[in-house]
């Protein structure tokens, strides 16, 4: 799945030597690596969308204009790239737990942002399943402070 990537990535990054140069090359080696994975997918996703009928991508593909080109690169470089080196890099700074719960209300920046920037509305079971993520949020919080008091530690 989608988060198990960056749950690998906390296993991975802490093992990397102090170098900052080696550690950044290895952020970019991963960031790279999870956009290929989800440009496999999305290729993926698109043959069954047209039933594996190859000539029908490609033609829907070539009828893109240079706006929606543009738009597409946009959305690779910036809103998948960049916050996919972002990301990983922050994971290097933060404990499992941390990054856990950071991940976990992705959902809720995201539909806040869409109710402000694009005025989406926010309907009851929007807000039922922000509640949802936000008390799982609190008791792992919570779970975490117990294992630290008894000695455990919440990573």
């Amino acid at each position: 799945s989608f988060h198990r990537n960056y749950f690998l990535l906390l296993k991975i990054l802490p093992k990397i030597p102090i170098d900052t140069i080696r550690r950044l090359q290895y952020v970019l080696e991963l960031t790279a690596w999870q956009c290929a994975i989800l440009g496999v997918a999305m290729v993926g996703w698109a043959l069954f969308d047209v039933h594996g009928d190859v000539p029908a991508l490609l033609e829907t593909a070539s009828s893109y204009s240079l706006t929606d080109m543009g738009y597409l690169v946009w959305t690779g470089l910036f809103t998948t790239a960049a916050v996919l080196w972002g990301e990983t890099k922050v994971m290097q700074t933060v404990s499992g737990t941390q990054a856990g719960i950071i991940f976990s209300t992705e959902p809720l920046f995201a539909t806040g942002f869409a109710a402000l920037l694009l005025h989406e509305t926010v309907g009851i079971t929007d807000v039922a399943g922000a509640a949802l993520i936000m008390a799982g949020c609190i008791l792992v919080v919570l779970q975490g402070g117990k294992e630290e008091a008894a000695g455990g530690t919440s990573a």
